[in-house]
């Protein structure tokens, strides 16, 4: 708050200000948790409207509405994956490969496969990218089983 009030044109500290507000609210539930996400969106916001062209302020607010989702239910969940979706999509826009495993992420927790299939891909095309990593991240624990997404797991190198 402190950076805004000292720099209010200052998309960064915006930003940061979500990021902040998006972690504190993981460790909270309910309307605590709903507020301290909401919070972080308009920073979000008022980072992209400040830089339209900042990826990361993309591409950690789809994360956060990701997490929200994950607490949510129902058509309320759904709305926010969508909304998450939009903001992933935006980041890969902006900067490609960017976004990418985070959309890979969120596809994978919808239990949508081949749609984590090809956001990985895309992140292969743009950094190294291997099993162990994959191994190690349960937002793909819906889609292990797939074939397609073993398939292209098995072809990534172990390291």
């Amino acid at each position: 708050a402190e950076a805004v009030r000292l720099k209010p044109d200052f998309s960064g500290a915006f930003a940061n200000w979500g990021n902040a507000l998006s972690y504190q609210a993981k460790t909270k539930t309910g309307e605590q948790a709903d507020h301290l996400f909401t919070e972080a969106g308009l920073k979000y916001a008022e980072a992209v409207r400040l830089k339209p062209d900042f990826s990361a302020a993309f591409s950690n607010w789809g994360n956060a509405l990701s997490e929200q989702a994950k607490i949510k239910t129902g058509e309320h969940a759904k709305l926010l994956f969508d909304e998450a979706r939009a903001k992933f999509v935006e980041c890969e826009r902006l900067s490609p490969g960017s976004g990418a495993y985070n959309l890979a992420c969120l596809e994978g927790v919808l239990g949508r496969a081949k749609e984590a299939v090809d956001a990985l891909r895309r992140v292969a095309e743009s950094r190294l990218l291997n099993r162990t990593e994959i191994a190690n991240d349960d937002d793909f624990d819906g889609v292990r089983k797939d074939p397609e997404f073993r398939a292209f797991v098995e072809s990534l190198p172990s390291q």
